[in-house]
């Protein structure tokens, strides 16, 4: 378990010294929220590929810290950007609730099962809210064209996050679902890169 920290702690500190090579020079407030949400993104893709108990408290502090980006990319967003962010905000927080709800009760047995359906069918309802959030920061025009595109990129993650939790399932083939959420990975990364290089053109 505490390998599981020190590579939370390391992934934190190899996303904040890649700023200078992501060309990121934090000219906005939005950009730096955009940043936030980047960081926080990637705890919440740790958990997908490690679900344990240290991995779904991170995961949780990622949400957390994904509201405050939010809050900040949404300042510099018009209309269609500002109902992106909203939809997005949506979804992070029946995650967070979701997330609380597991934590706290998770562990009893009986209780713990009906929750974890419950919870289950939450999430799939924040995934297409938050779908539907980049399809929205896809259309809006203080990301530019870059941003745009980094905003595709997300939704693309999000398509192949399910593909290989799907193929997780599967003993024979488990570990291509592993690559996948690696790819999935580099897509969210990618993906916010962008979005932030957008916020940065003039």
């Amino acid at each position: 378990m505490w390998l599981e920290y020190i590579a939370l702690i390391l992934l934190f500190c190899a996303v904040y010294m890649g700023k200078n090579s992501l060309q990121i020079t934090w000219k906005s407030e939005s950009t730096q929220g955009a940043y936030l949400v980047l960081l926080a993104t990637l705890m919440h893709v740790y958990y997908n590929i490690d679900d344990k108990i240290s991995t779904a408290i991170a995961a949780l502090v990622g949400l957390f810290i994904f509201m405050s980006g939010l809050k900040k990319l949404g300042i510099a967003m018009d209309a269609e950007g500002k109902n992106g962010v909203g939809k997005l905000k949506t979804a992070a927080w029946i995650g967070i609730i979701g997330s609380i709800i597991m934590i706290i009760f998770g562990w009893i047995p009986a209780i713990g099962f009906l929750l974890g359906i419950i919870v289950g069918i939450a999430n799939i309802i924040a995934f297409i809210i938050e779908f539907m959030g980049y399809g929205r920061l896809k259309k809006a025009q203080p990301l530019h064209e870059t941003g745009q595109s980094g905003a595709g990129k997300l939704r693309s993650s999000m398509l192949i996050t399910i593909l290989a939790v799907i193929l997780g399932w599967i003993p024979v083939i488990g570990i291509v679902g592993g690559i996948l959420t690696l790819v999935a990975l580099w897509f969210v990364f990618k993906g916010w890169t962008l979005i932030i290089r957008g916020l940065e053109e003039e």
